[in-house]
């Protein structure tokens, strides 16, 4: 009798204790560092390190300035600052001889840049902007910047500010940015790709560059968007429509030629292919055919935009659906 009831009691206390574990896993808050991969190697403050990256958002000019800051943990400055310049056509920089207490850093370049998709003329159109990254040195010496990097550095504060670790902000960030513009696949963290060396998903990169190039001629700035507190589909209706248009041929002109001249190593087709699942998912218009001829079709993600389908001639055969139009 007393055997029995001391077996009861243990399995009823390792019963209790089992729940207890998972109703603790289950109401962990999803932005928690629990899950989160941590750098694997141990910063050695003081020591001197080279950094080196690529800067691709658009071709920018020769000599422009590449500023390295080195932050803390919630992004104060702490004074230390190195300077470099873009050094060849591909947006490579370096930074040598650095040494910092503080494993995070903060890069920016200001200048013109060469176009990825127009020409103007004879001359090529130029974008005059910059680019920003944050990086954690635990993950390597090797930073670059793009428009997937200034994605993540506008809206990093929002995230530390929430009480959230460097490395927690920058992995959630991630995952929001690639659950909007579809980045399925993409393993690689953002700083690490670029346009100019051999990696299997930056033709992601290559076509978010199609994207960024919609706010060229835009009186809103892709940094603008950026400030909104959640980032929905309806705020990004130039990108998908830019994704529609360059599928159609209609934009984007120079892609392949350009891509080319930079020497890019992005897989030019792939990169069209992510284009175009981009705006048909972000559509979601379903299928076009003789017995939907000329139905008007609201976009998924904004009833103020839709297509309308026509199985005529001039449409391309992959969805058979054309004529982007707004509402007034």
């Amino acid at each position: 009798m007393n055997k029995s009831f001391k077996r009861t009691s243990f399995l009823l206390c390792a019963t209790f204790l089992l729940l207890c574990a998972i109703f603790s896993a289950c109401s962990a808050d999803e932005t928690s560092d629990v899950n989160v991969v941590k750098p694997d190697e141990v910063f050695s403050a003081g020591t001197p390190r080279t950094i080196v990256g690529f800067v691709n958002r658009g071709q920018f000019d020769l000599g422009a300035r590449v500023v390295l800051r080195e932050v803390d943990s919630t992004l104060n400055l702490t004074g230390v600052a190195y300077h470099s310049d873009v050094m060849d056509p591909s947006g490579f920089f370096s930074f040598e001889d650095v040494k910092l207490s503080q494993p995070y850093v903060y890069l920016e370049v200001n200048g013109s840049a060469n176009s990825l998709c127009y020409d103007s003329g004879t001359n090529p159109s130029k974008i005059r902007g910059n680019v920003e990254a944050y990086a954690d040195l635990r993950k390597g010496d090797t930073i670059s910047m793009n428009v997937l990097t200034h994605f993540q550095a506008k809206r990093l504060k929002r995230y530390i500010d929430r009480g959230l670790s460097f490395d927690s902000s920058m992995s959630l960030l991630q995952k929001e940015i690639s659950e909007l513009l579809l980045l399925d696949t993409l393993r690689e963290d953002f700083n690490k790709l670029n346009l100019s060396t051999e990696q299997s998903d930056n033709y992601y990169l290559l076509g978010v560059s199609v994207l960024d190039e919609s706010f060229m001629y835009s009186s809103q700035t892709l940094d603008e968007k950026l400030e909104e507190e959640v980032l929905t589909d309806s705020l990004f209706t130039s990108f998908w429509g830019m994704a529609y248009a360059f599928s159609q041929g209609k934009t984007c002109y120079k892609y392949k030629e350009y891509s080319k001249k930079y020497n890019y190593t992005a897989g030019l087709t792939s990169g069209r292919k992510y284009l175009d699942n981009l705006w048909q998912k972000k559509y979601n218009l379903g299928p076009c055919s003789a017995e939907n001829y000329k139905e008007i079709k609201a976009a998924a993600y904004n009833s103020e935009v839709f297509l309308y389908c026509d199985t005529s001639g001039g449409t391309s055969p992959k969805h058979g659906c054309y004529g982007l139009v707004k509402r007034h």
